[in-house]
C-alpha cells in the first residue's frame, strides 16, 4: 500500500499562482501575435516579418500594425521598435519595466528572472543565463529597498519574488508583484509607476498597507 501526503497549502497556492501567470503571458503574445510585427534585423537590414510562434523567445525589434487601446499596456516602446532584443520581454504589460531590461538586457540572468515569474513551467534553458561573474550590475541594482509599514489586514500566502495576476493580463492594473520580487528586481521596476500602483490596490484590497520603493542614495522614490 502506498502512502500519499497531500502538498502544503503554500506549495499548492504558489503553484496555482505562477500557472496563472504563465497562462496570462502566453495570452499576452497571443495579443501581440495579432497586433504587432516581429522582425530581425541582419546588418543594417530588416527582415520579417514573423509569428511570435514561430520561434520564441527570439531576438528582434517589434512594430505596432494593428492599434488596440484596451490592451495599451502592450505598445511597444521606442526600445522595442529600434533595438533588437529578446522577444520574450514584450510580453509583459510595463512599458518602464519593458525599457530597463532592454537597456540592460546583457547583464543580467534572463532565466532566473523568467523562473521568478512561472517557476518550471517552461524550458529555462530557452533564457539566456548569464553568469553572476561576467555580468555588470545594472543601473539601480541593489541601491533600492522596499519600504513598508507594519500592517494589520491579512497578508498574502505568497512570500517568494514573483508577480500574482488577478485580472485581464493586458492591463497594468491586473497585476501585483511581491515585496520580494520589487526588492529582487528594483532595477528592473524603476520607474514602473502602473505596477506599484496596481500592486498597492490589490494590498489595500486586503487590508494591507502600501509598498515604497526608496532610493538608498537619496531617500526617494523613483
Amino acid at each position: 500500500m502506498t502512502t500519499t501526503f497531500p502538498l502544503p497549502l503554500d506549495h499548492t497556492l504558489l503553484h496555482l499562482v505562477k500557472y496563472n501567470v504563465f497562462r496570462g503571458l502566453v495570452e499576452n503574445k497571443m495579443i501581440l501575435d495579432r497586433l504587432t510585427m516581429q522582425y530581425q534585423i541582419t546588418n543594417k537590414i530588416r527582415t520579417g516579418p514573423f509569428s511570435y510562434f514561430a520561434s520564441f523567445p527570439n531576438s528582434s525589434v517589434i512594430l505596432p500594425v494593428v492599434p488596440n487601446p484596451s490592451a495599451r499596456s502592450l505598445t511597444p516602446t521606442a526600445s522595442q521598435m529600434t533595438m533588437v532584443h529578446s522577444s520574450w520581454i514584450n510580453v509583459l504589460p510595463f512599458p518602464a519595466m519593458r525599457e530597463n531590461m532592454i537597456k540592460w538586457e546583457s547583464d543580467f540572468d534572463h532565466s532566473e528572472l523568467v523562473k521568478d515569474l512561472v517557476g518550471n513551467l517552461i524550458n529555462l534553458k530557452l533564457f539566456p543565463s548569464v553568469p553572476p561573474s561576467s555580468s555588470r550590475r545594472p543601473a539601480h541594482a541593489g541601491r533600492q529597498i522596499v519600504l513598508q509599514e507594519g500592517d494589520d489586514g491579512e497578508p498574502t500566502a505568497i512570500t517568494e519574488p514573483g508577480l500574482i495576476l488577478w485580472g485581464e493580463p493586458y492591463r497594468a492594473e491586473s497585476w501585483e508583484a511581491t515585496p520580494e520580487f520589487l526588492q529582487k528586481w528594483a532595477w528592473a521596476v524603476a520607474g514602473s509607476r502602473e505596477l506599484i500602483d496596481s500592486t498597492n490596490y490589490w494590498r489595500s484590497r486586503r487590508g494591507e498597507n502600501p509598498l515604497r520603493l526608496v532610493s538608498v542614495d537619496d531617500g526617494a522614490s523613483p
